[in-house]
């Protein structure tokens, strides 16, 4: 069959989603830490597995403007509130 392509893509996608999954959500911990080196370097490396990836590109934004606006003061970083943002 020339349809072989179509057979079964979830046997492709699993095992890199899977760990796309882990690395975002290891990145999003350190994020909600407000640890935004690290959390910059985490979501470095879902773009690495996934270049493009909306959600971290997103994150990634909100790490440079939270950089500028809580420098030195960690304890004052509310994430609920900077990601319900409009």
């Amino acid at each position: 069959g020339g349809d072989r392509r179509m057979g079964s893509p979830e046997l492709v996608v699993d095992p890199i989603w899977g760990e796309i999954r882990a690395a975002f959500d290891k990145a999003l911990e350190l994020y909600r830490k407000a640890d935004f080196d690290g959390a910059d370097r985490a979501f470095d490396q879902v773009l690495t597995l996934r270049p493009g990836d909306g959600p971290a590109t997103m994150l990634k934004a909100r790490i440079e403007k939270n950089r500028v606006e809580y420098a030195g003061e960690g304890a004052t970083f509310d994430p609920v509130h900077k990601f319900d943002e409009k």
